[in-house]
């Protein structure tokens, strides 16, 4: 699995990206929104999942995100 990857901020939300396999061999590859502004404390919510079929894929989907920031 790899860790979050910070892809994205704004100041009140930031976003971060991971992959990771799953038990039938795929990869997952997963985008996390964080609300700094929600009160009390703010939220965080998975969005943007992907299936991936190989691990070079899914690095490559990793690193789209990051350089893109999206």
């Amino acid at each position: 699995m790899s860790d979050w990857k910070q892809i994205h901020t704004n100041g009140a939300t930031t976003t971060f990206a991971r992959y990771y396999q799953q038990d039938d061999g795929a990869y997952r590859f997963q985008k996390l929104a964080a609300d700094h502004t929600a009160e009390p404390s703010g939220f965080a919510e998975i969005y943007g999942d992907e299936i991936l079929p190989t691990l070079a894929e899914a690095i490559a989907r990793l690193d789209e995100a990051v350089q893109s920031g999206q």
